[in-house]
């Protein structure tokens, strides 16, 4: 990846109020994936309180000839990976309609694998298990059941990686991208993501919560990562008669503060 090309930048109002620069993590023939934020969508979903969406917006600068999208070779963006507006990590997008027909091609057969980081509460009884419940779309609501008539197969393999007292830090593993098939397969799994709201109460951490003797200075007091701490940090691409393709993001700030608070003061 050249250093002309260690980003995309985003006028304002384009995606958010203020201009946003997007670092690339891979930039690859015919794909490119950047780091997502939390917060920011990928695509149109009609589940997403949002009204502006990365590619929508990717594809409004294409049509007004950025330069900066040309010489990446951007000339029909679509998004080839899920992962959910709450969530940080890699994003993956196809270039043209070509690669994005190849890429979907080669999810839908299992091809591509995802592997998440996340922060949970409650106790798990084995360090190691797999979550295989078939899931679907609410009819009425913005959420996902599991269902045995309807829902779609998925399968998520979970490693506990650290333990921090009362908290966990755990990896899921999937090659399925099935949405919210992580926070809900933890959450039947008796793993409360931190930060969940959905398929589990769960409240975020406040310092004052971790550090004793904590003395708040008159102002509300903040989370110290106030979104869901969950992470999609590494997908890997299996392409037929070729070397795989390994792309990493690392998480948010917030996210990494966190860890290492938790680490710092629970026992």
């Amino acid at each position: 990846m050249t250093d002309e090309a260690q980003f995309i930048s985003f006028p304002k109002g384009r995606l958010t109020e203020a201009p946003i620069r997007l670092d690339l993590v891979a930039d690859h023939a015919g794909l490119l994936a950047h780091s997502k934020p939390p917060g920011l969508a990928l695509v149109p979903d009609r589940w997403q309180a949002v009204t502006v969406d990365l590619v929508s917006a990717l594809r409004a600068e294409v049509s007004a000839g950025k330069q900066q999208l040309a010489t990446l070779g951007i000339v029909a963006p679509s998004a080839i990976n899920r992962i959910d507006v709450d969530e940080s990590g890699v994003a993956i997008l196809a270039k043209n309609d070509e690669a994005a027909a190849a890429l979907k091609n080669l999810h839908g057969s299992a091809g591509l694998k995802m592997t998440y980081e996340f922060l949970a509460e409650g106790p798990a009884v084995e360090p190691v298990f797999e979550c295989s419940l078939p899931l679907s779309r609410h009819r009425e609501q913005r959420r996902v059941v599991v269902s045995h008539q309807t829902g779609k197969k998925a399968s998520t393999r979970f490693r506990r990686i650290d333990s921090f007292g009362t908290f966990s830090q755990w990896e899921a593993e999937t090659s399925y991208s099935r949405i919210h098939q992580i926070r809900i397969h933890a959450a039947e799994s008796d793993l409360g993501i931190l930060g969940e709201r959905l398929y589990r109460s769960v409240p975020y951490v406040y310092l004052s919560g971790l550090k004793r003797k904590y003395r708040r200075r008159g102002k509300p007091e903040r989370p110290i990562y106030g979104h869901l701490a969950l992470h999609l940090k590494r997908v890997e691409i299996a392409f037929p008669n070729q070397a795989p393709i390994r792309i990493e993001a690392s998480p948010p700030r917030g996210y990494s503060v966190l860890v290492k608070r938790l680490r710092q003061y629970s026992v």
